[in-house]
């Protein structure tokens, strides 16, 4: 990838990339934005800022900024979300001999869409999140037609 008038770029192995048509007219979710208040970035969608983190690292005992969209849906018509934060990668050699694994945190909650496009946002307190890699899953289910889609996303936490 590329930027025109600019010298930098990324190499990409892969010849094409798919992109979904997130134009309100089915079921859908754009990825998963997980920022961090005060990193200096931020994404502006139209009249929406959105912290960006592209290290994906966060302090421990900060917060994260969690932004996505889900579309398809018409004004007023419920969805239920499930956001699951698991940690990931090897645990230590006491943590695995005496049962030291910790439960993934789990929220859930019934919304209602504003229209074809809802935006949603939610912090998420990290204050009791050892360090360590991690992955958030965020599945959103239509319950009028029991679709469920499923977003993840991997971010770290790192020592202040």
């Amino acid at each position: 990838m590329e930027q025109l008038d600019e010298h930098a770029g990324d190499l990409v192995t892969r010849d094409s990339v798919t992109a979904e048509h997130l134009d309100g007219r089915r079921f859908a979710a754009s990825d998963l934005v997980l920022g961090r208040r005060g990193s200096g970035l931020v994404w502006v969608a139209s009249s929406d800022t959105v912290p960006l983190n592209p290290l994906a690292e966060f302090p421990a005992g900060g917060a994260a900024e969690l932004y996505y969209e889900v579309y398809g849906l018409g004004p007023g018509a419920p969805y239920h979300t499930v956001v699951r934060l698991e940690r990931t990668g090897g645990r230590s050699f006491f943590s695995r001999l005496f049962g030291g694994k910790q439960a993934p945190v789990l929220l859930e909650f019934d919304a209602s869409a504003d229209g074809p496009r809802t935006v949603v946002r939610r912090s998420l307190d990290l204050r009791d999140t050892p360090k360590g890699n991690y992955v958030l899953t965020v599945q959103i289910r239509d319950p009028a037609t029991d679709v469920t889609l499923t977003r993840r996303c991997r971010f770290v936490v790192v020592s202040r």
